[in-house]
């Protein structure tokens, strides 16, 4: 083992922890913030393992979380639909300058998809677009030997599913209990 391959596995545990307790917040200024720091060291990860494509498109998306974070911070809950189209023309570009394989499809395509996942306000439906590209690096990260963002990617697929789960039935549980109310407020109202 050479240390470029132990410093990207202890950077990839770093973002595991971060990006797992990210998707159980429910404020998505916090969520996205919790993301910027996930993703410098999700960064360093794969540029340690010389995955150029995947490494500096993190980077940009750090940037772009911080972008989205400063939005909804600002209480300007609008991001202008031209903000995330300007990171997918640098992920692009990114990927014409650094491709050296078809497995860098997949950095490109998931740094896409996770601006539009991030760029949505819900969060709910934000949980539900990030689960695709999160078992798509799952899989490229494992075949790069970037093992602990492997797993970071996995564990956050479980998580997001879990936090999917958790926010359906706490959202059931507000709308029967809304329900409920409404339902006695009428009959209190007939009498």
């Amino acid at each position: 083992m050479d240390t470029n391959f132990i410093l990207t596995q202890i950077l990839g545990g770093f973002a595991l922890i971060l990006v797992c307790f990210s998707y159980f917040v429910k404020n998505k200024k916090y969520f996205l913030l919790i993301q910027v720091f996930a993703n410098i060291f999700y960064a360093g990860a794969f540029l340690f393992q010389n995955l150029f494509v995947a490494g500096f498109n993190t980077i940009v998306s750090t940037v772009r979380t911080a972008v989205f974070y400063l939005y909804f911070k600002s209480d300007k809950n609008n991001i202008p639909i031209y903000v995330p189209l300007i990171f997918t023309g640098i992920y692009i570009l990114n990927f014409i300058v650094f491709y050296t394989s078809m497995l860098d499809i997949t950095a490109l395509f998931t740094s896409i998809v996770f601006t539009f996942a991030f760029y949505i306000k819900n969060m709910q439906t934000t949980r539900c677009v990030s689960l695709l590209p999160n078992i798509m690096l799952c899989v490229y990260n494992f075949v790069n030997r970037c093992y602990s963002s492997s797993a970071l990617d996995f564990i956050e697929s479980v998580v997001i599913i879990v936090s999917i789960i958790y926010y359906h039935i706490k959202s059931k549980k507000v709308t029967e209990s809304t329900s409920i109310t409404k339902n006695e407020n009428n009959r209190v109202g007939k009498l």
